[in-house]
């Protein structure tokens, strides 16, 4: 995603009202993934960065975290190819948004 997508990026997570309490644990827990797709990845073990990307497409819009699940699919995908570039931008995204994701509350 070049800085100009990453401006226009949804950087709001629209969590549940059943959910809220559990948002501190989902994005500690995000953090840590966050540091081992970067460990995979300077292992160049492809298939853990794969199987890193395929959970968070599924976990990220059962939170609310859609930027999640979009990055986790572009993340998959670039494993699956072996697409290094895509890989970085992946990672740098997902960095990206962690940093600036604000969270809307309640049931929207």
């Amino acid at each position: 995603m070049e800085n100009t997508e990453k401006e226009t990026m949804d950087l709001v997570a629209h969590v549940p009202a059943e959910l809220e309490e559990l948002v501190p644990w989902f994005m500690g827990n995000m953090k840590e993934t966050l540091e081992s797709i970067q460990s995979a990845l300077e292992k160049r073990d492809l298939e853990t960065v794969r199987e890193i990307g395929h959970d968070m497409k599924g976990v990220g819009k059962s939170y609310g975290f859609a930027g999640i699940s979009n990055i986790g699919a572009a993340i998959e995908t670039a494993a699956k190819k072996d697409d290094e570039e895509s890989l970085k931008r992946g990672v740098s995204d997902f960095s990206f948004y962690m940093k600036n994701v604000k969270i809307a509350s309640g049931d929207h």
